[in-house]
């Protein structure tokens, strides 16, 4: 058993080196010479000098730090903290990824950073609230994510959401309710996940929030790339396609058309969690908090024919002066012109 543990001591030496130490942390020989003693391997100081040197030599990034002892450390050349940081918030902030799976993930990051950091760096990260309880894209994003490396085509259903929150699946042309489409790219838009592709025979651009599509399937058939594809790609598409402003914070009182693309918008602006009481004549009633901004307004501008502005007063006050800003504006260029 001796003999067969010398096989596997100048890999756990890497791996001790590569995972417990850095500039800040360094290993001595002894600590070495202990940590192998725990894992049943023998080993003598003068063996420890011998596999550094030879790490060394096929190489491995490992330093020696000369004090009273000789100190060992790989130095940190993957991921700088501030960017496994990036890293985590962008997993957590995203909300088609579940709470569960977000802290799974966020900790599967924060290990790139090694021991000494990695569990710092997992342990001061918040979960956004009003994140999804469910992970409905998860195996989308690998199937279609598959589907693309592979160039094949997919197939699924998409949905929206009813009054009760409740999944109501859309019917193609001809009455079905499965699409098959050529997926192209995948995009993060506005903490949400997006698939680009094209239908066979349409010469346009199409998406899809991955959340909203069960049962993906990747076909046998090969992805279709027509001419009109290789002169219009899916990459400027996404850059063609269309800002955090802060101020008083207000509850707003929203009456709504019930329908399922109004209940999405509500929905995809305000969280999952959002109450929605139906008032029984086409319309549903919302309470949210907001902070009164020109970003507001102009949402509520790009929504006035589905979404009004019950109250309060001082609220629909500061839209009616956004709007009136606006048309002074319009007739300003006009007159200048």
């Amino acid at each position: 058993m001796r003999k067969e543990n010398q096989k596997i001591k100048l890999l756990k030496i890497w791996e001790i080196l590569r995972t417990e130490s850095d500039e800040d942390h360094t290993v001595s020989t002894n600590e070495l010479l202990a940590r192998l003693a725990d894992d049943g391997i023998d080993a003598e100081r003068k063996a420890i000098y011998d596999d550094i040197k030879t790490l060394v030599e096929w190489g491995y990034p490992v330093e020696c730090k000369r004090t009273r002892v000789n100190e060992y450390f790989v130095r940190d050349t993957g991921f700088s903290t501030a960017e496994l940081r990036v890293l985590m918030d962008s997993v957590q902030a995203a909300n088609f990824v579940s709470v569960q799976n977000a802290k799974v993930l966020t900790y599967k990051i924060a290990a790139l950073a090694g021991n000494n950091k990695g569990e710092l760096l997992a342990v001061n990260t918040e979960a956004v609230e009003g994140k999804r309880k469910t992970d409905t894209a998860w195996e989308s994003i690998s199937s279609v994510a598959r589907a693309i490396e592979h160039r094949r085509k997919i197939s699924f259903r998409y949905f929206d959401y009813d009054i009760n929150k409740s999944k109501v699946y859309r019917t193609r042309w001809g009455g079905g309710d499965l699409y098959v489409i050529n997926p192209r790219i995948l995009v993060c838009r506005e903490d949400n996940y997006y698939l680009i592709g094209h239908f066979d025979g349409n010469r346009k651009y199409v998406n899809f929030r991955l959340d909203r599509m069960d049962e993906v399937k990747v076909l046998s058939d090969r992805r279709d790339t027509p001419d009109w594809v290789k002169e219009y790609p899916a990459s400027r598409f996404r850059k063609e396609t269309f800002g955090m402003f802060s101020g008083k914070k207000v509850r707003v009182n929203l009456v709504c058309t019930e329908t399922p693309r109004v209940i999405d918008v509500i929905l995809d602006k305000f969280g999952f969690d959002t109450a929605l009481k139906s008032l029984g004549d086409g319309r549903f009633y919302v309470s949210v908090t907001v902070q009164l901004s020109p970003v507001f307004y102009a949402w509520l501008m790009s929504v006035a024919d589905i979404v009004t502005l019950a109250d309060p007063d001082e609220a629909k006050a500061g839209y009616r002066k956004w709007l009136e800003m606006a048309l002074s504006k319009i007739d300003q260029s006009k007159a200048e012109s």
